[in-house]
C-alpha cells in the first residue's frame, strides 16, 4: 500500500508523518544512499524522506540531491519499496500535483492519497512562524500558497475521477485514517 499525504506549505504534512512514525514505534532503521538519509523502515512500513529529530521541515521535499533531484527518481523509489512488500508513507509539496504515476501505482498495490484541509490562513501563519524562527521577519506572499491550494483541488478531482481514494481530511482525522490503513 502507498499512502501519500498532500497539502500546501504549512498544512502539517511533515508533522503528521512524524506523528505516524512515533505512533508506529518499533526499531527504525535509516535507509541511506550516498551518505544521505532517504527514508526509514520499521517492520512492514517504509517512510520516504528525512525526519530526524530537530530537523526544520523534513520529509520527501528535502530529499532532492543526486539522483533524488528528479521527481521520476523519487516516485520510482516509492514504487520500488511497495514492490518489496512494504507499506509506503510519504509526503511532500513537490509530489503534490502528481497524477499519472500516482494512478499507475494502483497496478502495484492499493493507493491512498490524503489531502490536508488545513485552512489557508493557518498555513500562512505557520509558514510565517517558521520563517521568523529562521530570522526572516517579512511575511510570506500568500499568492503561491493560495495558487497551490487551487492546484491541489484540481489534482484531487482528477485522482478521484481515476478511482484513487483521495479525501480531504483535517489533520487529526487524517492521522486516524492512516492508522486504520496501516493496521
Amino acid at each position: 500500500m502507498i499512502i501519500s499525504v498532500r497539502g500546501t506549505s504549512g498544512s502539517g504534512k511533515t508533522t503528521l508523518v512524524r506523528k505516524v512514525k512515533a505512533w508506529w514505534g518499533g526499531d527504525w532503521k535509516e535507509q541511506v544512499e550516498n551518505g544521505k538519509i532517504t527514508g526509514y523502515t520499521s517492520g512492514s512500513l517504509y517512510i520516504f524522506g528525512d525526519y530526524r529529530d530537530g530537523l526544520q521541515g523534513g520529509g520527501a521535499d528535502i530529499t532532492k540531491w543526486g539522483p533524488y533531484r528528479t521527481r521520476q527518481y523519487r516516485m520510482n523509489n516509492i514504487a520500488d519499496w511497495a514492490r518489496k512488500g512494504y507499506h509506503v508513507l510519504f509526503e511532500g509539496l513537490m509530489e503534490s500535483n502528481e497524477v499519472g504515476r500516482t494512478v499507475a501505482w494502483g497496478a502495484i498495490c492499493p493507493v491512498h492519497v490524503i489531502y490536508l484541509d488545513t485552512p489557508l490562513e493557518d498555513c500562512l501563519a505557520y509558514i510565517n512562524k517558521r520563517r521568523a524562527a529562521r530570522g526572516v521577519h517579512t511575511a510570506v506572499d500568500p499568492y503561491q500558497t493560495t495558487r497551490k491550494h487551487t492546484d491541489l483541488k484540481r489534482v484531487q478531482r482528477r485522482l478521484t475521477a481515476a478511482g484513487v481514494d483521495a479525501p480531504w481530511l483535517d489533520r487529526e482525522i487524517a492521522f486516524q485514517r492512516i492508522r486504520e490503513l496501516l493496521l
